[in-house]
């Protein structure tokens, strides 16, 4: 089996490294992380890594284009396939509905556990 296509998309470098290092202690064989500090490049990134791309990692409170914003044009722009996973410190439920009702899979709630990680990878990715 080939290494997955990772995007991680959140402001924070330091929130981006750490969420790359937890991917990684899972096991999971990753050929390429793409990361973006906004909802804009993160659509650079999905557009240009479509046919490749494995799942999506998104912060939802970003400068220039928030999570929600991004989903939002990925959602009116068709563009589907992959699974996208919200890691965020807002963990309200009607937050957590609206992201499902455009398209997130799943939600992890800053700060997560390391076996939150490989749980849902295991059942996104298996």
């Amino acid at each position: 089996m080939s290494g997955k296509t990772v995007v991680i998309i959140d402001d924070s470098s330091v929130m981006r490294s750490i969420l790359r290092k937890a991917i990684l202690m899972t096991g999971l064989k990753v050929e390429q992380f793409l990361e973006a500090a906004n909802g804009n490049e993160g659509m650079t990134r999905i557009r240009d890594h479509l046919d490749e791309l494995d799942i999506v990692f998104t912060d939802l409170d970003m400068p220039e284009c928030t999570g929600v914003q991004m989903m939002t044009r990925l959602r009116e722009e068709g563009i589907a396939g992959f699974p996208i996973v919200i890691v965020s410190t807002v963990g309200n439920k009607k937050m957590q509905e609206t992201c499902h009702a455009l398209g997130a899979v799943a939600f992890l709630e800053k700060p997560f556990k390391q076996e939150e990680i490989g749980t849902l990878l295991t059942s996104l990715l298996a």
